[in-house]
């Protein structure tokens, strides 16, 4: 009995440890952020990339990549977090770019509110996720759907963390 006592109480730290994880990993993507603006480039045309950033920075990394890779062929690139302080006007941007973590399936409500109450049309729009589960496009379309599909040109793609190569080769054939 006392054996199996031990091993309950193991599994029941891990259970533990893993809701807190799993609760902080929650907040953050619900987790409203001071708008830090970042600059890249100083191409013709202009992009703005708006995405909410997870405690593991994965979508912070790939993000960076995006924003670089679009500096590098011909964009300005605005990077920026989700908030009700952008003053952004959309229609001023070529190419519009929205990116969450992903954590139970779920994207950032904060960038979720922030696509609904800034609608645009006629725009290139650039939609990514990222998750551990990239065969998994439900919050990918979560996101998708906010979007006016019928009055934009979407393109969407879901990552999991590394994968800068794989969104420099999807941008390039969609730039």
């Amino acid at each position: 009995m006392g054996f199996l006592a031990v091993i309950f109480l193991v599994l029941l730290v891990v259970l533990f440890l893993f809701s807190f994880r799993l609760k902080n990993d929650v907040r953050t993507l619900n987790t409203w952020r001071e708008p830090q603006e970042l600059k890249f480039g100083d191409g013709k045309k202009s992009a703005l990339v708006v995405y909410q950033p997870t405690k593991h920075g994965a979508e912070a990394e790939l993000t960076m990549t995006l924003a670089d890779y679009l500096a590098q062929n011909g964009y300005t690139v605005t990077v920026n977090y989700p908030s009700h302080e952008l003053k952004y006007i959309l229609s001023e941007y070529a190419l519009l770019a929205f990116g969450s973590g992903v954590c139970l399936g779920r994207v950032s409500p904060i960038l979720s509110e922030y696509i609904m109450m800034h609608p645009f049309k006629n725009k290139k729009v650039l939609v990514y996720t990222v998750g551990r589960n990239t065969a998994d496009l439900t919050d990918l379309n979560e996101l998708k759907i906010l979007i006016d599909a019928q009055n934009n040109e979407v393109h969407s793609i879901k990552l999991s963390k590394g994968q800068n190569a794989k969104l420099t080769d999807f941008v390039g054939k969609i730039k």
